[in-house]
C-alpha cells in the first residue's frame, strides 16, 4: 500500500467506525506514527509502506477504531508549541488550557524571579510551559498520582527544564512550603453525576482527575483556602474553570482578592479566572 493509500484507506476506516473528524484524524494518525510532516509526505506520497510501517499504522487505528482517544494512541501531544508525553497517566492537554498560560504570562514580570506551584499538574503542561517560557521562574508541579508525577518528569526532561521541582501532594491540604509568588491549576471540574454522559473517549482519562464533586466546585474551594494560606501578599492565582463555572469560583476569590478577571478561549467560553491577592 502506497502512503497516499494508506491515508484515505485510514480515513475510510474511521468514518466507518463512527469517528468525528476522520480526514484530520486520518492525517494525524499517519504523520504521528511515520513521523511525517508535509514535506515529507509529499515526498513519499507514491512510496510503498514497509512492513513495519503497516503493522504500526494497524495497530495504531486498532485503537483508535476502540474509542481510545487519538492523543494516546500517538502518545504525544501539542500544547502551546510544544510536544509534551500524553498517556492514561494524565489528562490529555487541551487547547483550551492554553487560555491559563496567556493569563499568567500577561499579568506577571518576565525578567523577575519568581516562585510558582502547578497544582495537578497531570502532564505538567502548565506547570512545565510557564518554566520554559520564562527560565528565571521557579516552578513546582504538584500532583496526588504518583503516576501523573511520573509523566510530568518525563515531560521535564524531555523539554531540558532545570527550573522546576515535582511534589507529591493534595491541593485540598496545605502546600509543602509557603509563600509563593503564583499559583496555577486546572483542577478537576466535572459533576460527578455528569462523568457518566461525557463522550466515550474521557472513560480512558482518569476519573481522579475529572470527579470535581457534586456541583464540580469541591477543588476550587480547596484552591480558595490555598490562595489563602500558601500565596504572596500581592500574588496571583490563576485557575481553569468549567463551562458557566467562571463567576462561582471568581466568588470564592472575591473575599481576599484585590481584583479579579476573567479570559475567554477560542470557542468564547470564561475559561480562566485571574485573581490577585491583596497586597
Amino acid at each position: 500500500m502506497r502512503l497516499h493509500e494508506a491515508m484515505r484507506f485510514l480515513r475510510m476506516a474511521l468514518e466507518s467506525s463512527g469517528c468525528g473528524e476522520a480526514v484530520a484524524q486520518s492525517r494525524q494518525l499517519l504523520f504521528g506514527v511515520l513521523h511525517l510532516d508535509g514535506m515529507k509526505y509529499l515526498a513519499r506520497r507514491d512510496e510503498y509502506l514497509t512492513k513495519d510501517e503497516q503493522a504500526a499504522l494497524d495497530r495504531a487505528l486498532a485503537r483508535r477504531m476502540k474509542g481510545e482517544p487519538l492523543q494516546y494512541v500517538l502518545g504525544e501531544w501539542p500544547f502551546y508549541g510544544r510536544m509534551f508525553l500524553c498517556d492514561k497517566r494524565a489528562l490529555i492537554p487541551r487547547e483550551d488550557t492554553e487560555t491559563v498560560i496567556h493569563s499568567v504570562l500577561a499579568e506577571l514580570s518576565a525578567d523577575r524571579p519568581l516562585r510558582g506551584i502547578d497544582v495537578g499538574t497531570g502532564t505538567g503542561a502548565i506547570g512545565l510551559t510557564l518554566a520554559a517560557e520564562r527560565p528565571c521562574w521557579d516552578v513546582t508541579c504538584l500532583d496526588i498520582s504518583e503516576d501523573a508525577l511520573a509523566l510530568a518528569k518525563e515531560n521535564a526532561e524531555r523539554l531540558g527544564l532545570s527550573n522546576v521541582h515535582f511534589v507529591r501532594g493534595d491541593m485540598r491540604e496545605v502546600f509543602p512550603e509557603a509563600s509563593y509568588d503564583f499559583i496555577v491549576s486546572n483542577p478537576p471540574y466535572v459533576r460527578k453525576d455528569e462523568i457518566g454522559d461525557l463522550a466515550p473517549e474521557l472513560a480512558y482519562e482518569p476519573r481522579l482527575a475529572l470527579d470535581g464533586g457534586t456541583d464540580g466546585l469541591d477543588y476550587y474551594r480547596a484552591l480558595s483556602l490555598r490562595f489563602a494560606d500558601s500565596l504572596m501578599p500581592g500574588g496571583l492565582m490563576t485557575v481553569e474553570a468549567g463551562f458557566g463555572q467562571a463567576d462561582s469560583v471568581s466568588e470564592m476569590l472575591a473575599p481576599l482578592a484585590d481584583c479579579i478577571r476573567t479570559e475567554k478561549d477560542m470557542a468564547g467560553i470564561e475559561r480562566a479566572v485571574t485573581a490577585r491577592r491583596k497586597g
